[in-house]
């Protein structure tokens, strides 16, 4: 099996699933995706656009990697996509992102869907308006997948004032995250089985003298992960790679935040897909509860704040969901 062929088949598939019913687009809050067309530059760059109710912008998921999991004994494949953001230029974030960033936005380089004209995406170096990355495990012997989003809260570049650059990364890209995690729910049509969340001291890039840029430790920094391991596809499967990849988000240098099974039972017939902080069952005896939620730091204009951040139970319900399909929109935002 094609490593490449297989996620680009795959995300494609999310997408003609998931957009093609009605309530997957609402409850997923997207509002378009499209795979960007660049012509024989993008034949072995395989990338999407995507545009979300929740975000003013918008994102670029894009596969740099593809390959055969070399630690598994399970013929799995690995997928590493980045998570690109084009900001509009009038939400609060904009202005953190560099003066570069802001630059090419204004210049007449993108589109009226706040992406790259298709002649311009040569001028646009990866490296610019990256906010995180994905990261797609897949065993084919029992269908079992992995999804991973990791990032920095605070993604700093400090150098000249072309290149100065301070931006929630995590924040930013995670409501994608959240997307991508819903489609795969429901085109594989399974629940999470597994969430961790687990962070560990951060990092800032220091532009050199030369223009390069070096990554330094930083105690203003955080860098999290969190995986979403699904159940197999194939009943009484269960992949070899997943002790291995769990152990891997909990060992040291990681701090686990939040670590859990699901769905678990709560000894009432109800089953419930969502994260237990501590493990313990708080449901009500009624419908299954939403996922849990957990503390979690928002650093935006030098105000440091608290909110919960809480796992889509839409991870849970579209594995169940309907796949009726209503009408079939273009796909374009």
């Amino acid at each position: 099996m094609n490593p490449y062929e297989f996620f680009r088949a795959r995300v494609g598939a999310m997408i003609l699933h998931g957009f093609a019913v009605d309530s997957v687009r609402t409850n997923l809050d997207l509002k378009g995706a499209s795979e960007v067309w660049g012509g024989p530059d993008m034949d072995d760059r395989a990338a999407w656009y995507f545009w979300l109710a929740t975000a003013p912008g918008a994102y670029r998921l894009r596969l740099v990697l593809a390959s055969a999991d070399d630690d598994s004994e399970a013929n799995a494949l690995r997928g590493v996509f980045s998570v690109n953001y084009y900001p509009y230029r009038y939400e609060p974030v904009y202005r953190h992102f560099s003066r570069r960033e802001r630059e090419l936005i204004e210049s007449g380089v993108f589109d009226e869907t706040n992406t790259p004209k298709a002649d311009s995406l040569g001028g646009i170096s990866d490296g610019l308006f990256g906010v995180g990355s994905i990261e797609f495990l897949h065993d084919p012997v029992c269908g079992q997948t992995f999804l991973t989003y990791s990032s920095l809260d605070k993604m700093r570049i400090q150098g000249t004032a072309s290149v100065n650059r301070d931006v929630p990364a995590w924040d930013v890209g995670y409501p994608l995250f959240d997307a991508i995690a819903g489609l795969q729910a429901f085109l594989g049509r399974r629940h999470p089985k597994r969430v961790v969340l687990s962070s560990q001291p951060g990092f800032e890039f220091v532009e050199t003298a030369d223009g390069r840029l070096e990554d330094r430790d930083s105690i203003d920094a955080e860098f999290k992960s969190l995986l979403v391991a699904f159940h197999p596809e194939r009943p009484g499967g269960r992949s070899a790679i997943e002790d291995r990849i769990t152990a891997r988000h909990t060992a040291e240098p990681w701090r686990p935040l939040v670590g859990s099974t699901a769905p678990a039972h709560c000894g009432h017939g109800r089953s419930h897909g969502h994260a237990h902080v501590h493990g313990a069952c708080t449901c009500d005896h009624g419908d299954p509860h939403a996922p849990a939620d957990v503390p979690h730091t928002v650093r935006l204009d030098e105000i440091v704040g608290s909110r919960p951040l809480a796992f889509n139970e839409q991870w849970w319900a579209l594995a169940d969901a309907d796949q009726t399909v209503p009408t079939m929109p273009c796909g374009c935002h």
